[in-house]
């Protein structure tokens, strides 16, 4: 086996050990965050519903969340084709796409963790991955806009 072919595997079974960890993180935080303790202040408050502002602050998230999931699909894989099919010879630029995925998963980390809800403050992606929750599970705050209900749409011709 290679030198490139060892460093490549080291480097990603650091990045899985980095997703174990962080996994164990996000469930100690996530624990934390809506424990009893942290709850208690909102067990029987009624927050005000978002305005419209707010709701399309955390469309945008979530439109930029699946972005940046499929962006950093789709370099994964253009990324294990270029790194197989380039010479032994062209290594700064193997190791250069080698290296631009995890500084990928970090922005998508990041991002992921930058969105709070507007009412409590609590950060998003403890509660979804990928979407705005249907409510807030600290504050209960609706996070999506108010359905339009059956009775309110104008009838078809």
């Amino acid at each position: 086996m290679s030198d490139t072919a060892a460093l490549v595997r080291i480097l990603f079974l650091g990045l899985a050990a980095l997703g174990v960890a962080g996994i164990f993180v996000i469930r100690f935080f996530r624990r934390r965050m809506l424990g009893p303790e942290a709850m208690a202040p909102w067990k029987n408050a009624r927050p005000v519903p978002l305005t419209p502002s707010e709701i399309r602050v955390l469309e945008q998230w979530q439109r930029r969340m699946r972005w940046v999931a499929l962006g950093t699909l789709f370099y994964l894989g253009v990324m294990v084709g270029f790194a197989s099919s380039v010479p032994p010879e062209a290594q700064v630029a193997r190791w250069v796409a080698l290296l631009i995925l995890p500084a990928m998963v970090v922005g998508g980390i990041v991002l992921q963790f930058s969105a709070r809800c507007p009412r409590c403050g609590i950060r998003l992606g403890l509660q979804s991955s990928l979407a705005v929750p249907a409510a807030c599970e600290r504050c209960n705050v609706n996070l999506h806009p108010p359905q339009a209900t059956p009775s309110s749409r104008p009838p078809r011709s």
